[in-house]
C-alpha cells in the first residue's frame, strides 16, 4: 500500500517527535496482514475479539472506525488489568504489557521532556490507564483498583463536558 510506504515515511520524524496519529499502527497492521496473510477484521475477530467474548464488536483498522459495547469493551479493559490475561487466555506477556502503558519519552523527546505515551493508553491518573475517542467513548483501567469503566456512543453531545467526570 503506497500510502503506509515510503511516501509518508518520509513525511515522519521517526525518532525526533511525538504526533499523536494512527499511522504507526496502520504501518503496524499492515505487517501483521503480511505475516498473516489475513485481512485485520478477520485477525481481530480470530485472535481478540472472539476469543475474549466481544460479540458485538467489529474494527476495521487499528486507529479508528471500531464499532462496539460498553460490556465488550469492558472486557478488553478487563484484560488489560490483567496485564494481558482474560478467562483461561493469555494474550500477551506481563512485561509486553509493561511495554504498553505510558512512559516518559525522554529517549525520543530529550530529557526535559514530561511527554508520557503507551502503545494506545495514556494515564488517566494514579494508575489509571486508558484511551478516548473522537466519539467520547471511554475506556478507564484503574490497576491499582481493579477496575474497569466504560462508556460507548457516537457522539459527545452537548453536555457531555458537564456531565463526564461526574459519570467516571
Amino acid at each position: 500500500d503506497q500510502i503506509y510506504g515510503g511516501r509518508i515515511y518520509r513525511l515522519l520524524k521517526v525518532g525526533a517527535q511525538h504526533r499523536y496519529n494512527g499511522d504507526s499502527l496502520g504501518i503496524g497492521s499492515r505487517i501483521l496482514e503480511q505475516i498473516s496473510g489475513r485481512p485485520l477484521p478477520q485477525l481481530y475477530q480470530r485472535c481478540l475479539f472472539g476469543p475474549l467474548g466481544m460479540k458485538h464488536t467489529t474494527a476495521t483498522n487499528s486507529s479508528y472506525d471500531a464499532r462496539t459495547t460498553a460490556l465488550d469493551l469492558a472486557r478488553f479493559g478487563q484484560m488489560l488489568a490483567n496485564r494481558g490475561a482474560y478467562g483461561d487466555k493469555r494474550y500477551f506477556t506481563e512485561r509486553t504489557f509493561k511495554q504498553m502503558i505510558p512512559q516518559r519519552l525522554e529517549k525520543l523527546l530529550g530529557d526535559d521532556t514530561v511527554m508520557e505515551w503507551g502503545i494506545g493508553l495514556t494515564w488517566f491518573g494514579d494508575q489509571v490507564i486508558g484511551h478516548g475517542s473522537a466519539t467520547a467513548c471511554t475506556l478507564q483501567v484503574d490497576l491499582k483498583n481493579d477496575t474497569v469503566v466504560t462508556m460507548t456512543r457516537g457522539a459527545a453531545g452537548r453536555n457531555f463536558g458537564e456531565y463526564h467526570d461526574r459519570f467516571i
